[in-house]
């Protein structure tokens, strides 16, 4: 294990006593936490700070350039926690574009944070007029991102934003069986928050989408449109957004670097819970050689 402080790898240094790295499919930052001991009394000379770069590598898995966000002490360890966008990225903007492109907002987004903007797969729409009004660049960039069905993610000083669709059709990773699981896994599925369709309006604008094959209780939203096909795209977002969650998996396997967030894999064996998930969220502990999982099912028809 490589652990990177300020460019300089400090692992052969330290006693590593804890290290754990969370990696996000999207909406949720990805972070870095480590706990060492200061075998050779160096801590004072380094004196990290908050916004100082952070980056861990093991067997594979680089968590990229993630920044200090918390610095402690506790029970004779030094603890840094890190975070994959500086604290300028907590700040709230209220500010307007007109005749401009997901892209350009996400460009906007981008240069803000010095990061560089990395789509793939991503529709480009234009839109008449666009409001963020006393919200965080990103938090501004998911919400726009979700109504064109987009996840928006933050690695390794690049703005990445994906299709989720798209994602879901990717090739799995692994195939995940019972016997891998540590512990038997939990699954649930919720219907409560979920939705057969859902009908987005302004005005005298209005326009829908309904789940494939789906009944059961619509839901409507008012949002600024200009047009009944941007309706009925923002309404197609939007039901994924409230129903990609219905069905999950959580548990823990052996540490597997090879998963990330976005990896597509394969459950097997368990019986209802069977099928094509994405890892949603991926939680590597180290020095535990565990690496434990949020899996939600793939969508499909939309």
């Amino acid at each position: 294990m490589q652990l990177y402080l300020s460019g300089v790898d400090i692992a052969a240094m330290v006693g590593i006593n804890n290290a754990v790295l969370i990696d996000n499919a999207g909406g949720l930052l990805d972070s870095t936490e480590v706990a060492f001991s200061d075998t050779q009394n160096l801590w004072s000379s380094w004196a990290p700070q908050i916004d100082d770069v952070m980056r861990i590598v093991a067997n594979g898995f680089d968590t990229g350039d993630c920044f200090i966000d918390q610095i402690g002490q506790e029970n004779g360890l030094y603890v840094l926690r890190g975070l994959s966008v500086p604290s300028g990225a907590k700040a709230k903007k209220t500010r307007s574009w007109e005749k401009v492109t997901l892209l350009q907002l996400a460009a906007d987004v981008a240069a803000n944070l010095g990061f560089t903007l990395a789509p793939y797969d991503v529709p480009n729409p234009t839109y008449s007029w666009a409001d963020q009004i006393s919200k965080t660049d990103l938090r501004f960039l998911q919400e726009r991102c979700m109504l064109e069905g987009v996840a928006v993610k933050v690695n390794g000083r690049k703005l990445i934003l994906y299709s989720e669709s798209g994602m879901e059709r990717q090739s799995i990773s692994r195939v995940i069986r019972k016997q891998d699981f540590w512990q038997p896994p939990n699954y649930s599925r919720k219907r409560q928050g979920t939705y057969a369709g859902v009908t987005v309006s302004y005005g005298a604008i209005s326009g829908g989408y309904s789940a494939p094959g789906r009944g059961g209780e619509m839901l409507t939203k008012e949002i600024y449109v200009t047009s009944i096909g941007e309706a009925q795209r923002f309404a197609k977002g939007l039901l994924r957004s409230v129903n990609k969650n219905e069905h999950y998996i959580t548990g823990m396997i052996e540490l597997d670097l090879s998963l990330a967030g976005g990896s597509m894999v394969q459950v097997q064996e368990i019986g209802t819970a069977d099928g094509l998930y994405m890892v949603d969220q991926v939680e590597h502990q180290l020095t535990n050689k565990i690496t434990a999982l949020r899996l939600r099912r793939r969508l499909e028809g939309y």
